[in-house]
């Protein structure tokens, strides 16, 4: 991209916070916008409450950035809109029932890109009479793995003068779990929320989930010892929930235990099937809701996630940056971003 002088600070206020497209900004300030990330498709639409935007970044590496529409009660639109954002290409960490597990690391995305994709969530959600509000880091790669990158992108999210002006207390990391990282995390932003990729409470079986991450299971309950005496928020503790692997009753006794005097609150995540892994399945309705309960009574906040995006293969764990087929969303700018649903924050208790 050719040098371009230093943009004023209405040019960043109509850039990061009022989302004008490309086309709006030249016109207002006689330069195209910073941008460097090309969008390439979208799938989804407002009626399927999320939208997926496929995108290539200037190493012509494809990325995701999803856009959750939630509704309210009766199913009314709520006017906010969340993006989740991709801090890596692939994933290093190899969970062998995640979709984006299986690509590998593929390098780490700059910070720069990393906020152009919240610029883009926050278009689109313009564009469908939406505000956008909420972050969540629970696209493409492991946040925590790219340290340097997501701690300088939550700067500029959080930025009240140049930057996106998000309140931290609306974005949210999840991670499969660093610790020195996770610690260093809640000192910069102690307002930022923190989501920890549990999905089991035994080393064994975490070991076997989540190959490339810590094991040791002390280790991340220290983590988060030391988290909750940086914040005042809860840390989530995720589970994506495996028909026959990691929802029997000695798993929950398990996770019981983990979860004893920390203050934490467990998000039962429905598993989402992906093309090529067959051998995962979901853990049934019936099944989650009586390990919900069951946590429940145990004096453990808990929620079960609920998912959108499955059919669009832009739900938890499906994220692949694939070309995928299907109609696309009307987008005033340029040719729309490929846009489908995620999982995202929206959850569903029983």
């Amino acid at each position: 991209m050719p040098a371009q002088p230093p943009l004023s600070s209405r040019a960043w206020w109509k850039l990061r916070r009022e989302f004008v497209s490309p086309s709006e900004f030249a016109d207002m300030f006689g330069v195209p916008p910073p941008l460097e990330l090309r969008p390439i498709d979208t799938v989804g639409s407002p009626q399927d409450r999320a939208i997926r935007l496929r995108m290539e970044t200037p190493r012509s590496e494809s990325i995701e950035t999803v856009v959750l529409l939630p509704s309210g009660k009766r199913d009314r639109p709520t006017g906010r809109a969340i993006a989740c954002v991709s801090s890596q290409p692939g994933c290093g960490v190899g969970c062998p029932f995640c979709a984006t597990g299986q690509l590998g690391f593929r390098g780490n995305l700059p910070a720069a890109w990393i906020a152009e994709q919240v610029y883009w969530a926050g278009h689109i959600a313009r564009h469908h009479g939406r505000r956008l509000r909420n972050v969540v880091f629970m696209g493409m790669g492991e946040p925590l793995h790219n340290r340097a990158a997501v701690f300088s992108a939550l700067d500029t999210l959080i930025d009240q003068r140049g930057g996106f002006g998000l309140a931290p207390r609306h974005i949210t990391v999840s991670t499969v779990g660093v610790p020195t990282a996770m610690v260093a995390l809640a000192r910069r932003h102690p307002q930022v929320r923190q989501a920890l990729s549990l999905h089991a409470a035994t080393p064994d079986l975490r070991r076997r989930l989540v190959p490339k991450g810590v094991g040791d299971l002390d280790l991340l309950r220290d983590a988060i010892a030391q988290i909750n005496d940086l914040q005042r928020c809860t840390v989530w503790l995720e589970i994506v929930l495996l028909a026959d692997v990691n929802d029997r009753q000695e798993h929950i006794d398990a996770l019981e235990r983990f979860c004893r005097g920390l203050r934490v609150e467990v998000n039962l995540i429905p598993y989402n099937p992906s093309a090529g892994l067959p051998r995962w399945q979901p853990t049934c309705r019936l099944r989650r809701e009586a390990i919900a309960e069951r946590l429940r009574t145990a004096g453990i906040r808990t929620t079960i996630r609920t998912s959108f995006g499955q059919s669009q293969r832009a739900a938890c764990g499906q994220l692949t940056a694939a070309a995928a087929g299907g109609g696309s969303d009307p987008e005033p700018e340029r040719p729309s971003p490929r846009i489908a649903a995620v999982d995202a924050n929206r959850r569903e208790t029983s």
